[in-house]
């Protein structure tokens, strides 16, 4: 945990670094079990209540404690939801639907088995098997407030939740009056307008070199949410056990390193960036071909770098290692 909050931080300040020269208000906490830092032209009172209300969600969303909102309606195997955890289950629901379950917040029994990041279990096939027997994506539904889960379905929202908290920050701080910001929430990255009217840069995590950056990217008014291999996981034997986990209940281990997602919502770049880690690149660039509202930065094992054409002109591929796959 330590190691990777002190990978984010180094990330986010050389994104923050750009912005130095702004007269921006920055705040910087841990919550959500992430580093997180807020910074934009707004009093230190509005970012006082983004961070409350930031908190406030890690509260009611956290998996692990038996006390939380999303806790208690796993323990009752459903209930009736309101305010931000039903938009939430709502989103959750509409972005596992669209992605074929690749996205799948009902996978609390494998990520309890697995445990990475905390025990760094290895379980042997069978516990798998059965854990993932009560994790199936359609094994539950959301439905004029009311959540139902069959099957001993277990919701863990850490694949969505960061990127919805985004989405709400940024919301409070336009309603409060600013106009430019940028915010980190454990390096998912949120931009509001511009910094002195050019674009944002944003560092993109190398994949293999830790505190270091692969690219850059151009962006303005988007959210940019990266997943990837290395970013909680352990080794045993020379193989690599990390947190996204596939429909066969493993670590997914296709041809990818990382996904980078560039959308209009946080919560959209949060669980598609899961979701085409899981896909894999060809399955990935045929569902943004199908959806086309979102854009993308596909890293593989042998260092290929594939971006959709949305981002051609706002990426920068920093490592000459690392070669343009289009």
């Amino acid at each position: 945990m330590k190691r990777h909050l002190l990978t984010v931080l180094l990330i986010v300040l050389s994104v923050f670094c750009c912005a130095c020269n702004h007269p921006h208000t920055q705040l910087s906490f841990i919550a959500m079990d992430t580093y997180i830092t807020l910074s934009a032209d707004v009093n230190d009172g509005v970012l006082s209540s983004v961070r409350q209300k930031i908190c406030s969600l890690s509260d009611a969303l956290d998996f692990h404690n038996s006390g939380s909102a999303l806790s208690i309606l796993n323990q009752n195997a459903g209930g009736p939801v309101d305010g931000d955890l039903n938009t939430l289950l709502q989103l959750a629901r509409q972005y596992a639907n669209d992605t074929g379950g690749a996205f799948n917040p009902a996978l609390g029994n494998i990520i309890r088995l697995w445990d990475i990041g905390g025990q760094n279990r290895l379980p042997a096939a069978a516990q798998i098997n059965d854990a993932l027997a009560h994790s199936q994506s359609g094994d539950w539904q959301i439905q004029d407030g009311q959540v139902s889960l069959q099957n001993g379905v277990q919701l863990d929202l850490g694949g969505i939740a960061k990127g919805y908290a985004s989405d709400i920050a940024l919301q409070m701080i336009e309603q409060a009056g600013g106009t430019s910001g940028l915010l980190s929430i454990g390096g998912n990255i949120a931009v509001l307008g511009s910094k002195n009217g050019d674009d944002w840069r944003i560092a993109i995590q190398h994949p293999e070199t830790e505190q270091a950056s692969i690219g850059t990217l151009s962006v303005c008014d988007c959210f940019v949410v990266t997943s990837g291999d290395y970013q909680r996981y352990f080794e045993t034997n020379g193989k690599r056990y990390h947190h996204i986990f596939g429909q066969n209940g493993y670590p997914t281990d296709n041809s990818l390193r990382s996904v980078t997602v560039v959308t209009d919502s946080g919560a959209k770049a949060d669980a598609y960036s899961t979701a085409l880690f899981v896909m894999g690149l060809d399955q990935g660039l045929a569902f943004y071909n199908q959806k086309q509202d979102f854009e993308a930065i596909f890293i593989t094992k042998d260092r290929s770098v594939t971006v959709t054409p949305g981002l051609r002109n706002r990426f920068t591929l920093q490592d000459g290692g690392y070669y343009y796959e289009n």
